[in-house]
């Protein structure tokens, strides 16, 4: 467990990349399981999230998938484990920190004016959160597909975005049923 500590630290100082995680699909699963844990868990205490345990593990799945296709298309496939580890850590890392902040942002009122001095405090405090995010998913993906720096930039947003419009679209095409 230390050692996973001192990897995880590692990578999101920036002193490691995914290929520095263990080749181990068991971590991965485990990993896996505690996001899905945890957004679970984050899910149900946000009131009116709407969403069910089954489209956080779609999305996750999509994720995963996203991933191995960049890396197939990149001619890496065999660094999907090490770096599907590194991002999985680093995902978990962000739902860890921002926590907090989202369960007192949540909801958010409809109304701009609304929006209290501590909510727009907190909002601006999750900003750097994010960022710190993708800049340490754009280390990783940099580092396993051997890209550029604005390519796996690119590449690390082309996949936040695809994977959350891809999960909105399937959850609004088997919602939206007609009778």
């Amino acid at each position: 467990m230390r050692a996973l500590t001192q990897a995880c630290w590692r990578l999101l100082t920036f002193r490691a990349g995914g290929d520095d995680m263990p080749h181990s699909p068991r971590l991965l699963a485990v990993l896996l399981t505690a996001t899905l844990a945890l957004d679970i868990a984050l899910a149900s205490m946000l009131e009116n999230s709407g969403t069910s345990p089954l489209w956080i593990l779609v999305r996750m799945g999509i994720a995963l998938g996203l991933l191995f296709l960049l890396l197939q298309g990149a001619g890496k496939a065999a660094r999907f484990v090490q770096t599907a580890i590194a991002l999985t850590l680093a995902t978990l890392t962000f739902s860890i920190f921002s926590a907090p902040l989202l369960l007192v942002l949540w909801p958010l009122p409809q109304d701009q004016k609304q929006i209290s001095a501590v909510q727009a405090v907190l909002m601006l405090l999750l900003m750097p959160v994010f960022f710190w995010l993708l800049w340490v998913r754009t280390w990783i993906l940099r580092g396993a597909t051997e890209y550029r720096w604005a390519m796996a930039f690119l590449a690390s947003l082309a996949l936040l975005v695809a994977e959350a419009t891809l999960t909105l679209s399937l959850m609004k095409m088997f919602t939206d049923v007609p009778p």
